[in-house]
């Protein structure tokens, strides 16, 4: 669990983790399938226009208790995550699980999943419902302006059906970005 605390947000290698705790690869593979079997992780899929292709990205794990990532990522005090590189993907963790709530109150479900290019151009999270898409960036930042949405225009640009894009963050205003792409405040997907 800890080593997938230290990877939340990351692409999942299961051959890395396997080779740095010196187990087997299968011991990995269950001990990761037993914690999205029992909720206390998810493994939020890649994102691709050819649904084969999808199976066969790797996947980036979150746990679902920000909390429990950041204490077993050794930070006890919220002093010590603020300064470290673990506070991102641990905000990131906690604004996808508000976000997987708030899905589970639409019906048909959408599907969430990520969106990275081979140059690096990334969407944290795709919201898919039917052939609609939306696009999220989540930044634990103050502030988010028009250059904090390069890879969310990439991702619209690539990809048809996109109907919006938002930029999630610590700020307090709601404002238009770029076309269809705003920021958003944390608070107002939790509030």
């Amino acid at each position: 669990m800890e080593a997938v605390a230290l990877r939340q947000g990351q692409l999942l290698n299961r051959s890395e983790i396997a080779r740095d705790l010196r187990l087997a690869q299968a011991t990995i593979h269950r001990h990761i399938d037993l914690l999205e079997a029992s909720e206390a992780a998810t493994l939020l899929p890649a994102f691709a226009g050819n649904r084969t292709k999808r199976l066969m990205k790797s996947p980036k794990p979150y746990l679902f208790d920000s909390g429990l990532t950041s204490f077993l990522s050794g930070h006890y005090e919220p002093a010590s995550l603020h300064e470290s590189r673990e506070a991102g993907p641990a905000f990131e963790g906690l604004i996808l699980q508000h976000i997987e709530a708030l899905c589970q109150l639409i019906t048909p479900r959408p599907r969430l999943h990520y969106w990275r290019t081979i140059k690096g151009r990334e969407v944290d999270v795709v919201i898919e419902r039917g052939r609609a898409l939306v696009g999220l960036e989540i930044k634990l930042s103050s502030t988010a302006g028009y250059s904090d949405t390069q890879g969310l225009r990439a991702f619209a640009e690539a990809t048809p059906g996109v109907q919006s894009c938002a930029v999630i963050y610590t700020g307090t205003e709601l404002r238009k970005l770029a076309e269809n792409t705003y920021a958003i405040p944390w608070g107002a997907l939790i509030g």
